[in-house]
């Protein structure tokens, strides 16, 4: 079982403390900026909204159940905005759910529910 825990500014996973570098990576080299809203997939996988700067440039990031954090989408436009990778943006976000085929739904005020899909 992975156990994570969610503090003013710090992270614990796998009896671990780190600190934040906003990085991609293997914990505890990679690390996260103050998150918005959660949720996890049936494989143990965390998905989270996540920014380094109040609300603005929210980027969507996954932390898998053995300690790599990868960014998925979003991270430098502050808008609801179509792209791939970091050409995506999200803003005045609602709720993130998960499907069993790893699509990641995201509702915005305004903007409705968005859908980020594996790239291939």
């Amino acid at each position: 079982n992975t156990r994570i825990t969610v503090k003013a500014e710090t992270i614990g996973t796998f009896n671990k403390i780190i600190k934040y570098n906003f990085g991609d990576g293997t914990i505890p080299k990679a690390s996260i900026g103050s998150i918005s809203i959660m949720c996890g997939d049936r494989l143990g996988n965390v998905y989270f909204l996540e920014s380094h700067n109040s609300l603005d440039n929210l980027r969507l990031r996954k932390l898998s159940k053995d300690g790599v954090l990868t960014t998925l989408a979003g991270g430098i436009l502050d808008d609801n905005i179509d792209g791939i990778g970091e050409k995506a943006g999200f803003k005045y976000v609602s709720g993130i759910t998960v499907d069993a085929k790893g699509d990641v739904y995201i509702s915005t005020q305004g903007d409705g529910i968005r859908k980020v899909s594996k790239v291939k």
